[in-house]
């Protein structure tokens, strides 16, 4: 938890009691026709379990505030589609969710929960010890406005960096096994 934050510099102190409580459960299925599904889900209650004081002047941080900077919970999911016969064709379409974030030990800010959608194809080629894969991505396709990272405990109550918009990534690699 934040000590103190004056002129750009930050310390820090343990909080006398925190309590993590969570689940994290995954499936993962090969389905008829090339399609392959996956998903993973995190539920994570990470709290201040004693009262504490944080900042100057002190403030008080009740029992049962939240931790800045985790998540309550937050999910992934993908469904793939491959036709090997097709030069190692492969595609795919995600999903992505983040719960509300706390920035701050007291939770009187937070940045909103968000889901994210991305999709991607790409080749894949072997030709003795080399492996060469083309790909190309969209990320978060409908252009959704969220914060992607947090400053916890910034006292100039800029905690929000914002993430990247609809954006895309085309490459090539190349591996030789040797």
């Amino acid at each position: 938890m934040i000590d103190t934050a004056t002129g750009g510099r930050t310390t820090y102190t343990n909080a006398a009691k925190t309590r993590r409580r969570g689940l994290e459960a995954e499936w993962e299925a090969a389905l008829p026709n090339g399609f392959g599904a996956y998903a993973s889900y995190t539920y994570l209650l990470a709290q201040f379990a004693a009262a504490a004081t944080t900042g100057v002047p002190p403030q008080i941080i009740p029992v049962g505030a939240r931790l800045p900077g985790i998540p309550g919970s937050s999910a992934y999911a993908e469904l793939t589609w491959t036709h090997p016969d097709w030069y190692g064709f492969s595609a795919a379409i995600e999903g992505q969710y983040a719960n509300k974030v706390y920035v701050n030990d007291r939770n009187t800010d937070f940045a909103p929960a968000y889901a994210v959608a991305n999709v991607r194809a790409g080749f894949q080629q072997r030709a003795g010890a080399w492996t060469f894969t083309e790909f190309a991505r969209l990320n978060n396709v409908a252009g959704v406005n969220y914060a992607g990272s947090v400053i916890v405990g910034d006292t100039n109550g800029r905690y929000f960096e914002p993430s990247a918009e609809r954006n895309f990534l085309v490459g090539v690699t190349a591996n030789a096994r040797f």
